[in-house]
């Protein structure tokens, strides 16, 4: 393994465990924080359906993420 593929699953790895961390309480900071502005990602239904640009994007997708599927540490 290269070390440009190690530090890509690193990076991979870290964004895994940022995102099961929003998931389990709704803090999303650490995730957001890895994004770059031109971040973009595809949902396939609802409001966020198609693709969707931006890091303010995500953000306003991960507290709806948050308010729909509530938190899993209660």
């Amino acid at each position: 393994m290269t070390e440009g593929t190690e530090n890509t699953l690193k990076v991979a790895h870290q964004a895994f465990e940022n995102l099961k961390h929003g998931l389990a309480t709704g803090e999303w900071t650490p995730m957001l924080d890895m994004l770059t502005e031109d971040f973009a990602f595809w949902f396939p239904v609802g409001q966020y359906h198609g693709l969707n640009v931006g890091k303010e994007k995500a953000k306003a997708f991960f507290q709806y993420v948050s308010e729909v599927f509530g938190r899993t540490d209660s």
